[in-house]
């Protein structure tokens, strides 16, 4: 899509015509970004974004673009930024959806709700009671999911916009891969944006943990009961999450990564760390550190 197309339907003033095919921001998933810069404080880190295709920021940020890069300006950037995204979750430009596709071998309970566009579930997958699973959701082969599970339904994006405060829609979906077992009563919201949700092959997860809007799990992660995963978080191989762990948005957890019991994890974690506390830090600190309080 190029800015001048969405121009027709946003308040933006086209500087330098250019294409975007998805939205999104610096340090994210995606390729091909409409991104907005509303901030001089953030300026180099969204012009050095090698996702960045297109610009969308004030009049007065105009100063020291790069040449040919394609820029609008808007008195309000982050809010047109937003307004656009919900104009086009309305539109194919996210999603065409599909006739839903069940593989025959499939066992979907009969009180479970799938929706008849835009999902669809492979080989030998077997969907529990009451569980939903929604538009935008790909299931791969040989996963279980268990009672009261709901996949693909929107994540907590919170923005004020004006004078409205508003659950921003999401235009995304889920893709799990094979043998995945995800365990009653998580759940597992959908992209905001293009880049779906991702769920690694042979990764579990435990009752009522949350695996937040554009998050990545990769692949034999154990994923205990009560976890959290906040948005735009990546997950490496073979992480284990403990129970209760919390995880803020927008981290890189490593391959091999462990995660102790109620960690609340709001930096990165190199691989093969072990991380444990409220705020967590190396385990190895941690238990030194409770040692020398007894």
């Amino acid at each position: 899509m190029k800015l001048s197309e969405i121009a027709k339907v946003a308040p933006i003033e086209v500087v330098a015509d250019g294409e975007f095919h998805n939205l999104g921001f610096a340090k994210r998933r995606g390729t091909d970004l409409l991104m907005p810069l509303y901030s001089r404080r953030f300026k180099d880190v969204v012009l050095e974004s090698p996702a960045l295709a297109c610009l969308l920021t004030t009049p007065e940020l105009l100063d020291d673009m790069p040449d040919g890069l394609p820029v609008a300006t808007s008195p309000d950037p982050l809010r047109h930024f937003f307004e656009i995204h919900m104009h086009l979750v309305d539109t194919p430009f996210y999603r065409d959806d599909q006739a839903t596709t069940i593989d025959p071998s499939a066992e979907i309970h009969r009180t479970a709700h799938v929706d008849e566009t835009g999902v669809q579930i492979s080989a030998k997958t077997v969907i529990g009671p009451h569980s939903v699973v929604l538009a935008g959701t790909s299931i791969g082969a040989d996963c279980r999911i268990g009672p009261n599970v709901t996949i693909g339904y929107e994540g907590f994006e919170i923005r004020d916009l004006g004078d409205r405060r508003l659950c921003i829609p999401h235009g995304g979906g889920v893709l799990i891969h094979d043998r995945v077992d995800i365990q009653a009563n998580c759940s597992v919201a959908k992209s905001l944006f293009k880049d779906p949700t991702i769920i690694g092959a042979d990764t579990k997860i435990g009752h009522m943990a949350f695996v937040s809007h554009g998050v990545v799990v990769g692949r034999r992660c154990k994923i205990a009961a009560g976890a959290t995963i906040s948005g735009s978080t990546v997950v490496g191989d073979d992480v284990w999450v403990g129970p209760n762990v919390q995880i803020s948005n927008g981290l890189k957890i490593g391959d091999g990564a462990f995660l102790a019991i109620g960690a609340v994890v709001i930096s990165d974690v190199e691989s093969g760390t072990r991380v444990a506390g409220n705020f967590a830090v190396d385990m190895r600190k941690f238990k030194a550190f409770m040692a020398s309080i007894q």
